[in-house]
């Protein structure tokens, strides 16, 4: 059983929560936290080397969460999809668009 394979046994806020934790631990390894910070530097570029680290930090965990929350999905819970059937019949590149939206109030 893989990693992701464990998801599936826990409730959805801890799959979450150990999908981010993990993610957010590899990720300074990754190309794509280098290529996250050049980018934030070039947009903002009044932003503080710390302060470009935490948003970085802040954002590095959204792939991990969601990569355990779609191990735990179940149709008409918390989390839904859209357009997830067509993946199965494609055998070209894809673009995945995923957000984590609050509802307020």
């Amino acid at each position: 059983m893989s990693l992701f394979g464990v998801f599936r046994f826990l409730p959805l806020d801890c799959a979450s929560a150990l999908g981010r934790a993990l993610a957010r631990r590899i990720d300074p390894f990754l190309g794509v936290s280098k290529r996250a910070r050049r980018n934030i530097s070039r947009a903002f570029p009044r932003l503080s080397q710390t302060e470009i680290a935490r948003v970085v930090a802040r954002i590095s965990g959204n792939p991990g969460r969601l990569a355990a929350e779609f191990r735990v999905f179940k149709p008409g819970g918390r989390v839904g999809t859209h357009g997830f059937e067509h993946v199965d019949r494609t055998w070209r590149r894809i673009v995945v668009f995923c957000g984590h939206i609050l509802q307020l109030g």
